[in-house]
């Protein structure tokens, strides 16, 4: 694998992670819980 697809891969990857961690904190109650906070 050549250098530049590999770290292509890594970047994926790593976007990946930090989109499912995103998705997790929106669909967590605490995530519902500070937005109803801040619509007082």
């Amino acid at each position: 694998m050549s250098t530049r697809l590999r770290r292509l891969n890594e970047r994926m990857r790593a976007l990946d992670q930090r989109l499912q961690s995103m998705e997790r904190y929106v669909t967590s109650s605490r995530y519902r819980f500070n937005k109803e906070f801040r619509d007082l």
